[in-house]
């Protein structure tokens, strides 16, 4: 068992090795040497909500572990699910916007219309799909309609995603389930319903939006984080597989992001209270992303966060689960 102030002592550790990887001079130029004092010193509760308050400002907003030459392809023909609000919104409306024909998929369909509205004044042919993603049976066929439409898919970004925010003690077998076929079946279905399409026709790019959220255990969020770990898991090994194919694969790990998830019915309140990156400003990192030839982006930066859990996990699991401290 670790003692507050041994976790405390552990996590500053933990923040010296993010000092030590923050990927720019700018951004190490802004953590003083007060910083680790700080962190020794405030309450447990309190210590990881600073790691992501001082590091979720820092720029660059995007950071990718591969950044090299931009990737020539043409993003003609985009599907995109979670499409009705928020990120997938704003992808959806800066990729037609930049002259992209997008198909968009979500559950709500008068906010779905009126961003495939917005959409269609520049790129007329988008379509979009009214569908409940955790009815997976259903995805193949939607798949193969969505190609048929738009005649071929160039991107697929799986975007959309839900929540169970609880404690893991609260939580119905059910109702994880449902986030696991949301959050990771659903990609996995989209994906190999389309591949065999983009193999055949000789290129494609699968996007799969993750989240921090799937590098680290988040507090009250094991359904959510199960599901994103899954994704991530899923996208490195596929990644593997088309390795030197014309297939190309981006993980995109977006930080605290604000959009509706936060206020998501079923759920409980989020203890975080850190700042929040708005959805345009990420679906700009995620468009920068898809002109590089890496695979893992983050977008904010947030990889110091992770690294700095995996240098001490011990003290992160600790001071993590102080945040519901009273």
């Amino acid at each position: 068992m670790i003692s507050g102030r041994s976790a405390r002592v552990a996590i500053a550790r933990a923040a010296a090795t993010m000092v030590a990887v923050t990927p720019t001079l700018e951004a190490r130029s802004q953590v003083s040497p007060s910083y680790l004092v700080e962190v020794m010193v405030v309450p447990l509760s309190e210590v990881v909500n600073l790691i992501f308050s001082r590091y979720n400002k820092l720029p660059p907003l995007y950071a990718s572990r591969d950044s090299r030459q931009p990737l020539l392809m043409a993003y003609e023909r985009v599907l995109i699910t979670g499409a009705s609000s928020g990120l997938g919104a704003a992808l959806a409306r800066r990729l037609a916007g930049a002259g992209s024909v997008v198909g968009l998929v979500a559950r709500r369909r008068d906010r779905l219309a009126e961003v495939l509205a917005d959409c269609r004044r520049t790129a007329p042919g988008s379509a979009m799909w009214v569908a409940d993603l955790a009815d997976t049976s259903a995805l193949r066929d939607l798949a193969a309609t969505a190609w048929d439409t738009l005649g071929g898919i160039d991107v697929l970004i799986n975007n959309a995603a839900t929540p169970k925010r609880r404690p893991v003690t609260a939580l119905d077998p059910d109702e994880v389930e449902e986030v696991m076929r949301v959050n990771f079946f659903a990609p996995m279905r989209l994906t190999l319903a389309l591949l065999p399409r983009m193999r055949e026709r000789g290129s494609g790019m699968i996007v799969n939006v993750s989240s921090v959220g799937g590098r680290l255990g988040i507090i009250h969020e094991s359904a959510y984080c199960a599901s994103k770990f899954a994704l991530c898991g899923w996208s490195e090994a596929m990644a593997v597989d088309l390795h030197g194919t014309p297939i190309a694969v981006k993980l995109i790990e977006p930080g605290p992001v604000d959009t509706e998830i936060w206020d998501h019915p079923g759920s409980e309140e989020p203890l975080y209270r850190g700042p929040k990156v708005s959805a345009d400003e990420v679906a700009d990192g995620i468009l920068a992303a898809l002109g590089t030839e890496g695979f893992e982006h983050y977008v904010p930066d947030m990889k110091a966060v992770v690294d700095a859990k995996n240098a001490d996990l011990d003290a992160f699991i600790a001071g993590a689960a102080g945040l519901a401290a009273p």
